[in-house]
């Protein structure tokens, strides 16, 4: 899903890109835990997208 969501923002669309994003954190929080590295860089891709979209 981290590279659907990097296809959408590297085309612009910021609102899927972020969608996915938040499904993949949800996902690898409930598989591998809040401090698992998948999870911690799935939360940093999500803050970048949030960011650009201010």
């Amino acid at each position: 899903m981290s590279e659907l969501a990097r296809e959408f923002e590297e085309r612009g669309n910021l609102t899927e890109a972020e969608a996915c994003l938040r499904a993949l954190v949800i996902v690898r929080r409930r598989v591998l835990g809040e401090d698992h590295p998948g999870t911690l860089r799935a939360k940093s891709d999500l803050g970048r997208v949030l960011g650009s979209s201010c």
